[in-house]
């Protein structure tokens, strides 16, 4: 039977590989110079939220945009 500390690092890791995958479905390889691997699950965790983000400020700029260009004129 595993410990619970077995169990704990083997659910960190879990989501750890979950992060580096979510990342690199964005092209994502590196942050601030570090390869993924050697990053920290907090590390991931904050660089996959900035990504959603990004991902997100960009859909809705895009849809304002395009919102603005199919506005009928006053």
């Amino acid at each position: 039977m595993r410990s619970l500390s077995e169990l704990f690092r083997s659910a960190l890791e879990k989501r750890r590989q979950e992060l580096i995958n979510k990342l690199i479905a964005f092209d994502i390889y590196k942050v601030q110079h570090k390869h993924l691997y050697e990053l920290t699950l907090t590390q991931l965790e904050n660089a996959y939220k900035s990504v959603i983000a990004r991902s997100h400020a960009k859909h809705v700029t895009e849809a304002n945009s395009d919102h603005a260009r199919q506005a009928p004129e006053a």
